[in-house]
C-alpha cells in the first residue's frame, strides 16, 4: 500500500509567494495614486474645443451662450472698462444661467478657458525652462495677480505661491488665491488658475466659486480638472 505523501511548501516558496503578494499590493496603491480613478456620473458630458483640448462638463454647469443676457452683460463691463475680450475663450457657469432661471443667478460658480495663439516657439514648454526663468516666471505671475486686483477695484486677501502641476499630462503653472470686492457685502470668492505654455499657445484655466458655496462645486470642479485632455 502506498504510503501518503503530505506535501508541505518550502520555507523559500512561501517567502517568494509573500514577496509577490506585497509587491502587486504596492503596485495598485502606486496606480491608484499616479491615476486616481475619476467616478463620473450619466449626466457628464464631454466637450471639445478647436482640437486643442477636452473635458468633461458637470451637470450643474452650462457653457455660456453667445447672446445671452449674461454675455451681452459681460460684453458691455468690458467696453466699459476698456479691456480687451478674447473670443478664444468659453465661459462656464451655474446651470440655467442662460435661461435667466432665478436658482441659478443667485449662485457664483464659474470656469474660465481662455486660449492664447501665437506662433512656433512663442511660448516655452514649461518642463523645458530654465530654473531661472521658471523663477521670474513664478515672481511675474504673482505681479500681474495684484496689480489686476488693484485695476479691477479687488482686493486680494490670501494668495498661494506659484507651484507647477500636470493637468492633462501637461505641465501648468498652478496657484489659487482669495479675493474680496470693494463692496462689503460681496462674499469672498476663491480662485483657482492654471497656465499651460505650449509652444505656439497658451492655455488659461481659471476656476472661482463664492467660499461660502464650496460644498456646491468644489467636487465637480476637481473632477473637471482630473478630466482635461489636450490634443
Amino acid at each position: 500500500m502506498k504510503k501518503m505523501i503530505k506535501h508541505v511548501a518550502s520555507p523559500v516558496r512561501k517567502n517568494r509567494d509573500l514577496t509577490k503578494r506585497l509587491l502587486y499590493a504596492l503596485m495598485s496603491i502606486i496606480i491608484g495614486l499616479l491615476f486616481p480613478t475619476i467616478c463620473f456620473s450619466q449626466n457628464w458630458n464631454r466637450v471639445e474645443l478647436k482640437n486643442i483640448y477636452s473635458f468633461s462638463l458637470p451637470p450643474t454647469m452650462e457653457i455660456r451662450k453667445d447672446g445671452s443676457l449674461v454675455d451681452k452683460g459681460v460684453k458691455k463691463l468690458h467696453d466699459i472698462a476698456e479691456l480687451t475680450y478674447n473670443s478664444n475663450r468659453i465661459t462656464l457657469q451655474p446651470k440655467g444661467m442662460n435661461e435667466g432661471l432665478k436658482t441659478s443667478n443667485h449662485l457664483f460658480g464659474r470656469i474660465i478657458i481662455e486660449i492664447d495663439e501665437g506662433a512656433h516657439g512663442d511660448f516655452p514648454i514649461i518642463d523645458e525652462m530654465p530654473k531661472e526663468d521658471i523663477i521670474f516666471a513664478k515672481y511675474i505671475i504673482i505681479e500681474s495677480v495684484k496689480e489686476g486686483a488693484i485695476k479691477n477695484g479687488l482686493k486680494i486677501l490670501n494668495i498661494t505661491p506659484v507651484e507647477i502641476k500636470k493637468i492633462g499630462y501637461k505641465s501648468a503653472f498652478y496657484y489659487s488665491y482669495v479675493r474680496k470686492s470693494s463692496k462689503e457685502e460681496n462674499p469672498n470668492v476663491f480662485a483657482q488658475v492654471y497656465r499651460v505654455l505650449d509652444d505656439d499657445k497658451a492655455i488659461n484655466i481659471t476656476l472661482s466659486y463664492r467660499q461660502s458655496e464650496k460644498s456646491i462645486w468644489h467636487t465637480d470642479f476637481e473632477k473637471l480638472i482630473r478630466s482635461f485632455t489636450f490634443k
